[in-house]
């Protein structure tokens, strides 16, 4: 089983990459509320999701943007 580091929890989504992660550029997983989304740090885009509103995204969105320095440091922590 591949490790699943969790970043942040808010508002029944979790924030996540995993190990498997290493080779590309920064992004996490967004999972829950019935959803999933990967989301590229460098400008919090958006790469692709399933199950989520547009409302959803971009409540993600700004989650992300908000984070995005935080999880670019944890993901540069855990693979580097």
């Amino acid at each position: 089983m591949t490790a699943v580091p969790t970043l942040h929890r808010e508002a029944g989504y979790a924030f996540r990459f995993r190990a498997s992660d290493r080779g590309e550029p920064p992004h996490l997983h967004v999972e829950g509320n019935g959803g999933y989304a990967k989301f590229w740090l460098a400008g919090s885009k958006l790469d692709k999701s399933a199950g989520y509103n547009r409302r959803q995204l971009t409540q993600l969105a700004r989650i992300v943007e908000g984070h995005a320095e935080e999880f670019e440091a944890r993901w540069h922590d855990y693979f580097d």
